[in-house]
């Protein structure tokens, strides 16, 4: 089975296996971002030789974060400051660790891009999952979130066919060598065509699916350069090997890390109805 046999293969299994999660019931969404904000946090570390001792400092934040939004979903409103508060404090007790460890230089930089990398993966999940309970309430609307995967997989999906069969125009070839433009604007077009659809029957007021599309389909672009910019710097190919033909978790969700935030935003300002 060659590569690309390998992809549709996968991304059938797994696509179809999270669709069913997060269709069925809001603990399904819940343990699919909690396994795969958890396994691109893994891949994280691997990618930059990050110390185990504070990666597990913030491993316990990580379990903190999602006890707590466990916790507040069956017992408060989705939205607590509590969770936010917690973090804080665990993220102060990581960083003391440094004054213990030698050289202070190296692991302050060492937590610094652990800490970076927290925030860049766990805070998108969170968010991803608050997403599909509008109005901090405890209704479930699994489109909520499952809109806004399909968005992302068909960018990725048009942009990988659309540059692999078309594609000339290198957009960054020393740091992502199979990226084009006319992949990306494939992706982008199949992707505002997929939010006009959504628009039709999954309503959110106005336009909205569309400029969701839009904004998921360029900082998705920015995500995927970015993981590869990263991959590049620890000389590796694949941030992991767990989805065959994909690469690993930090592989395929690389758009939401830097869609999502952006997409809460403008949905929670504009207090978009769905």
């Amino acid at each position: 089975m060659n590569n690309l046999q390998q992809r549709i293969l996968t991304g059938i299994i797994a696509g179809s296996a999270v669709v069913a999660a997060i269709y069925s019931h809001p603990v399904g969404l819940l343990v699919f971002c909690i396994i795969v904000s958890v396994l691109s946090y893994i891949e994280y570390k691997n990618l930059h030789g990050l110390s185990s001792i504070i990666t597990a400092a913030l491993g316990v934040g990580a379990i903190a974060l999602w006890v707590s939004v466990t916790a507040n979903y069956f017992l408060q409103p989705i939205h607590n400051q509590l969770i936010w508060m917690i973090q804080l404090l665990i993220i102060s007790f990581s960083g003391i660790i440094i004054l213990y460890r030698k050289p202070i230089q190296q692991s302050f930089l060492q937590w610094a891009v652990a800490l970076a990398g927290y925030g860049y993966i766990f805070i998108p999940f969170v968010l991803l999952f608050w997403l599909s309970f509008p109005n901090d309430s405890k209704e479930y609307h699994f489109m909520g979130s499952l809109g806004l995967l399909f968005l992302m997989w068909t960018a990725d999906i048009g942009a990988y066919f659309v540059g692999k069969f078309l594609g000339k125009h290198y957009i960054f070839p020393s740091i992502s060598p199979k990226k084009t433009w006319e992949g990306f604007i494939g992706g982008l077009l199949l992707t505002l065509l997929l939010g006009y659809f959504l628009q039709q029957y999954q309503a959110l007021s106005d336009r909205n699916w569309v400029i969701c599309g839009g904004i998921i389909a360029v900082l998705g672009l920015y995500g995927d350069l970015f993981e590869s910019l990263m991959k590049r710097n620890a000389d590796k190919k694949d941030s992991g090997s767990l989805l065959p033909g994909h690469g690993g978790f930090l592989d395929r969700f690389d758009g939401v890390f830097l869609a999502i935030p952006p997409v809460y935003v403008y949905i929670q300002l504009l207090k978009i109805v769905y």
